[in-house]
């Protein structure tokens, strides 16, 4: 048995690659994360869309401004990955007697329950962080951000959000499902490992088809962790937030950042799934 067969008994490979396909994804794709997250939750008639892009790329200097929040993003993650793959493996093993898309649905479902309850403070934190325009004052570090949320609204307010998560979930398990049955065809009819490109091609299909579904509750999501103000009931701010997305730009305001969005996920997918499956093989190998 080789050394690096007998070092991957003492990790998990899958969180290890789960945590290293965060990493290198966030890195290279948060200026449009920032982007979008901008043009979710700032209103159209006060902040139009060619006004949130070059502020955001041209106030305080082209890096630092495209790269506000990045550490906070890359923890999120990182984590998230970590935990997610590491779970769904888990879950996958347990459930082999399954049918398989019901054993797929099922297990990366669970896992992103698990996963979105654990970092929703983290993402809410993030949301905040980089929606602020360059200039404005309230969120001017991470542990500022995390005092106001408390102050005003306790420890609840680190799970804003949280409902609508459920729907993300929903969306990451369609897209792992479809990943995962499109993977089990094409390795079914080839012979050798798969390629690079093979995981690209397979990632970005099953990107397409379950973000084409699921966008608008991303966008009301972002807004519900934005705002400060709320009503009495979690029930009553989802409907006046999307009753108030609908005032403003109607249908279309539940696709705002959409462009952004896809340039991100498309890469960001195909990167997280081509780094995961690469360094899983070289860990188990």
């Amino acid at each position: 048995m080789s050394s690096r067969s007998s070092s991957s008994q003492l990790i998990d490979p899958s969180a290890v690659a789960g945590l290293s396909a965060g990493v290198v994804t966030t890195l290279i794709v948060h200026p449009l994360d920032l982007i979008k997250v901008r043009l979710q939750v700032l209103s159209q008639t006060a902040y139009p869309s060619y006004s949130v892009i070059y502020r955001t790329a041209t106030k305080n200097g082209f890096f630092k401004g495209l790269y506000r929040g990045v550490g906070l993003n890359i923890t999120g993650n990182a984590l998230s990955w970590a935990l997610y793959f590491s779970t769904y493996d888990r879950l996958k093993t347990i459930s082999a007697d399954r049918d398989p898309t019901g054993r797929y649905f099922l297990s990366s479902g669970l896992a992103g329950l698990l996963v979105s309850f654990i970092t929703s403070p983290i993402w809410v934190l993030k949301t905040r962080v980089l929606a602020t325009m360059p200039g404005a004052t309230g969120y001017a570090s991470i542990a500022q951000t995390a005092a106001n949320l408390y102050n005003t609204e306790g420890i609840t307010g680190f799970w804003r959000g949280y409902l609508t998560s459920i729907f993300g979930v929903a969306q990451a398990a369609l897209q792992f499902t479809v990943y995962e049955h499109i993977r089990a065809y094409r390795t079914a009819s080839k012979t050798d490992n798969l390629s690079t490109l093979d995981i690209l091609t397979m990632s970005a299909l099953a990107k397409i088809i379950s973000s084409s579904i699921a966008y608008p509750y991303q966008v009301v999501r972002a807004r519900v962790q934005y705002e400060t103000s709320h009503p009495s009931s979690p029930q009553g701010r989802y409907a006046r937030t999307i009753s108030n997305v609908y005032r403003e730009s109607g249908i279309r305001g539940f696709y705002r950042g959409i462009g952004p969005n896809i340039l991100r996920v498309l890469p960001a997918t195909c990167i997280t799934f081509a780094v995961y499956e690469n360094t899983i093989s070289y860990l188990t190998t």
